[in-house]
């Protein structure tokens, strides 16, 4: 979603419910930043970062100590007190000219994440409501995990959106539904001043085995239910596979898409660490082997609770382990059957 130059009338703010937020924590809240909260934000800057537009890099201000802490701080009480902060934009090399920020909250605020999802959480509710789609139907019963059978009869619940931040997945069991949720959902968040970003927006089907009538499903035999959805005079793309917080989901449900994708992220992790990890003699293997679950497994099985694997593809994976294995291990062997025949082990 985009916050372009829009007008959100007041009758629609006014629908927002407020939260009640005691006088103490408003006091707490509007009190000018001291001179501690100053030194401690000092101390929690990340080192080796690019500076900003006064290229004071993060070890000089710690370097400075309680002197610069307290130059900061009168900068920063005045900033407060006057409400009157300017700002630039930088794009690689080029700077913008300096402009009077009188919107939003203040940088850095503590209430701008917790606005946000105020905003958007209230909007979706608005959305799923005028929508008035139930989303897919799933269903389990607990004997089927580990009761064998003896469950009391299947459980259903009802899955139509996935959100993490403005990242948000529409699931829906037929096109029409999906189209007159898309609808709605461009319908309300015009109304709060947000656009969605038919640019970043797609589709996709999941395919649909076709059944026997004995309701068993026959493989090979894949059916696909295109969609075509018209928004602003756009058609919004229908793809085959897209990302969703760094994972690849695929149209036929299977994993072959996002193992490849994992092999080929964990291999250059592994390989830049190659020269400088790995092949050095001086680091044990012991230490090698902590360094490779913690940055190389990662890597190599992010998202892994969800996958359902063929076993060709556990094969694939264990190849890729193994070959990890043989090169931490392989020089530090051959190192020592060199030394052992020559005697000085």
């Amino acid at each position: 979603m985009l916050n372009g130059n829009t007008t959100v009338s007041e009758q629609v703010l006014q629908q927002i419910p407020s939260p009640t937020v005691d006088n103490e924590e408003l006091s707490r809240q509007d009190a000018v930043p001291t001179l501690d909260e100053v030194v401690k934000a000092i101390g929690q800057i990340k080192n080796k970062k690019a500076p900003g537009k006064d290229d004071l890099p993060a070890e000089l201000l710690k370097a400075g100590g309680h002197y610069v802490a307290e130059w900061l701080h009168e900068i920063i009480r005045d900033v407060w007190e006057q409400e009157d902060t300017s700002a630039q934009v930088r794009i690689d090399d080029d700077v913008s000219e300096s402009f009077v920020m009188n919107t939003s909250v203040r940088q850095g605020c503590i209430l701008s994440p917790i606005l946000f999802y105020v905003y958007v959480d209230y909007i979706m509710k608005q959305i799923i409501k005028q929508a008035n789609v139930q989303g897919v139907k799933l269903s389990w019963r607990l004997g089927d995990f580990w009761l064998s059978g003896k469950g009391n009869g299947s459980h259903h619940v009802h899955l139509l959106t996935l959100m993490y931040a403005d990242d948000i997945v529409i699931m829906c069991d037929n096109p029409k539904n999906l189209e007159h949720f898309i609808k709605a959902f461009e319908r309300v968040t015009n109304d709060f001043g947000l656009n969605m970003n038919i640019k970043k927006t797609c589709t996709m089907s999941l395919k649909q085995f076709n059944k026997t009538i004995g309701k068993h499903e026959t493989k090979g035999k894949a059916k696909d239910v295109p969609s075509n959805i018209v928004i602003r005079d756009q058609n919004i793309e229908t793809v085959d596979n897209f990302n969703y917080l760094g994972c690849n989901i695929a149209n036929d449900q299977t994993q072959s898409k996002e193992i490849e994708v994992r092999l080929g992220k964990a291999s250059n992790a592994f390989n830049s660490l190659r020269r400088v990890v790995w092949y050095r003699k001086c680091i044990s293997i012991q230490a090698k082997v902590r360094i490779f679950k913690a940055c190389i497994l990662p890597v190599l099985l992010y998202g892994s609770e969800l996958w359902c694997l063929k076993v060709v593809e556990e094969q694939r994976l264990n190849t890729f382990y193994m070959k990890c294995l043989r090169t931490l291990l392989a020089r530090e062997i051959l190192y020592r059957m060199v030394y052992n025949s020559w005697g000085f082990i």
